[in-house]
């Protein structure tokens, strides 16, 4: 079901809350990633995801939703991840980004990853 016949079936704060469990389950999915990659890249991508269900849950959620990865790119940037890294990461940030649905997320991670 695309995002937007979501949003006519479900009030907001129950796609919050389906956002919330589908966070969790990637979180999960990233924890089990841990062994086959370097701990920096699972703790970056494990701090972001969970960082990104706590502001669901703030009212200026977008802000937060920046916040949150404004604290990413500066960790990705200070590990000095490899470029497949970083590809390993992107995927998982726009998985979160089309689990929220957020036009923020989206935007920030365009310009950090294709901008650069």
């Amino acid at each position: 079901m695309t995002n937007f016949l979501k949003s006519l079936f479900y009030p907001a704060s129950s796609r919050d809350d389906t956002a919330f469990i589908e966070l969790e389950m990637l979180l999960s999915k990233v924890s089990r990633m841990q062994q086959n990659c370097r701990a920096d890249l699972s703790y970056i991508i494990s701090t972001t995801i969970a960082g990104l269900q706590d502001a669901l849950k703030t009212p200026n959620r977008e802000i937060s939703f920046g916040q949150v990865l404004d604290h990413c790119f500066a960790l990705t940037n200070q590990y000095l991840l490899s470029e497949e890294e970083r590809e390993e990461m992107l995927y998982h940030l726009e998985l979160a980004a089309n689990i929220i649905d957020s036009k923020t997320i989206r935007k920030k991670i365009l310009g950090f990853f294709y901008e650069q």
